[in-house]
């Protein structure tokens, strides 16, 4: 959970608060302290449980909390005549999530560590479906993709958990696809609709439902002139990665946009592929945008804008609403999204897979469903990176029984286990344990499968405890 904090000069009463959630069973020193104090910071416990102490830099714990229970500690962190004191509570949580052994995800452990070091910046980056996409996550939940989906997805709320809770500067905007805009929308309204921070410029940019690749449907153009796709209030970003397909039918260009002027020209038409640059300007009024030039049509399906200097976590969300596992690993044209994958591997430290929901839904033969997951865990992975499936909560049995959900999901842990794979599984998350505890809880968002916002934080928060804990 996110702190409440500001500088506190005098360095005297506590000014906020934060919680955070451990593994059960787990002890030492464990939650790392941070506070927007320049140079070194000495930390020291003002008051608290004596179970918890501060070692250097962060909060001790001398024996394990109890499941369910929680702990108190006021800290205090200095820096010559400048002070910060907050209130932290530590929790273990009833039913207990498993912890990340520190061999599970060690790429990611490092990538992590050198963030929180203020040296580099982490990468996660999400395939999946409509329920990472973000469908009736956002407020209200109505439409069959509700207002500003994105902005309440676990992904995008898990971003926001790792800035709040380690203290990290913006992570930045992204946009991969279409967003998770309406079913069977094409318009910049629908995209809008689905991502707030979007804006656009004139009219020629669209998404084209003819190809799907990271996110969904490709943003397109086929017209040259000033139309613009950008984010809106990025007018402090130095940096803009874009995503592109390559083909070559592809004859128009891609020119992104920095603070009102053109950084650089992309020419995708080249053999099959999907293909990532990072290209840097002068901040600016008009912040971070993509226009289209040369003839013929032009695509991208994913563009993050930051600032380098800025140190965070970024979670690239390129869910895609009603997804199958098939969706992913087909690739006839190179447009598609088996390429992305690959090279969504190879921007990211870390790969969410959260597929399955679909293929069960949709009674795929379940030999096709496990050699699907096992060729996307393998078209993800890298020799710097890790992956991680996300094994999702249960859907309505209205759908599907919940007896042939857990034969899918018992045989999928089964394939994992013996390919030294890792899994986190949502139903370990107090509150999903059965499909009825999830509505009692109020993390569904409808009758099926699809969750609310309070279900898409708690997935947030229980995934970030994990990651925290690798």
């Amino acid at each position: 959970m996110g702190m409440s904090g500001s500088l506190n000069p005098s360095g005297g009463a506590p000014i906020g608060s934060k919680t955070a959630t451990v593994s059960v069973g787990a002890s030492g020193a464990l939650y790392s302290l941070r506070a927007p104090l320049k140079g070194m910071v000495t930390w020291t416990k003002v008051s608290g449980h004596a179970n918890l102490s501060v070692s250097g830099s962060k909060i001790a714990l001398a024996a394990a909390i109890a499941s369910g229970t929680s702990q108190t500690i006021i800290v205090r962190g200095s820096n010559g005549s400048s002070a910060v004191e907050f209130q932290v509570t530590i929790k273990s949580p009833s039913g207990g999530l498993a912890p990340a052994p520190e061999s599970a995800l060690p790429k990611w452990a490092a990538a992590l560590t050198s963030t929180r070091a203020g040296t580099s910046r982490s990468v996660i980056g999400v395939i999946g479906d409509s329920i990472p996409a973000g469908a009736f996550s956002g407020t209200p939940n109505t439409a069959a993709y509700a207002v500003n989906t994105r902005s309440g997805s676990w992904p995008h709320r898990l971003q926001e958990v790792f800035k709040s809770d380690l203290l990290l500067p913006d992570a930045g905007k992204n946009i991969f696809g279409n967003g998770s805009a309406s079913a069977g929308g094409s318009t910049q309204a629908d995209m809008l609709a689905a991502n707030s921070e979007l804006l656009f410029s004139g009219t020629s940019w669209n998404q084209y439902s003819s190809v799907k690749n990271l996110g969904g449907w490709v943003l397109s153009s086929n017209v040259v002139d000033t139309s613009e796709v950008g984010f809106a209030n990025s007018e402090a970003y130095d940096t803009v990665e874009v995503f592109w397909p390559t083909n070559s039918t592809l004859t128009g260009t891609l020119l992104p946009q920095i603070g009102g002027l053109q950084v650089g020209t992309i020419s995708p038409s080249v053999a099959p592929s999907v293909k990532s640059q990072k290209f840097t300007g002068t901040p600016g009024a008009g912040g971070v945008r993509m226009r289209r030039g040369g003839s013929g049509r032009a695509y991208f399906v994913g563009m993050a804008a930051y600032k380098a200097a800025d140190k965070s976590v970024a979670v690239y969300n390129a869910g895609w609403a009603g997804s199958q596992t098939s969706d992913w690993t087909n690739n006839p044209t190179g447009l598609d999204a088996f390429d992305g994958v690959a090279t969504l591997g190879a921007a990211s430290n870390l790969v969410l897979i959260a597929l399955g929901t679909n293929d069960i839904n949709n009674s795929i033969a379940q030999a096709t469903f496990l050699a699907n997951m096992n060729a996307l865990y393998n078209k993800a992975k890298t020799a710097t990176n890790d992956v991680l499936f996300i094994i999702p909560h249960y859907m309505n049995s209205t759908l599907k029984s919940f007896a042939i959900q857990d034969g899918y999901w018992t045989a999928f842990k089964t394939q994992c286990d013996a390919n030294g794979q890792k899994y986190f599984d949502c139903k370990t998350i107090p509150g999903f344990a059965t499909y009825a505890a999830a509505v009692a809880a109020g993390y569904m968002g409808d009758a099926a499968v699809h969750l609310s916002a309070a279900g898409s934080a708690a997935i947030a928060t229980a995934i970030y405890s994990y990651l925290r804990a690798a």
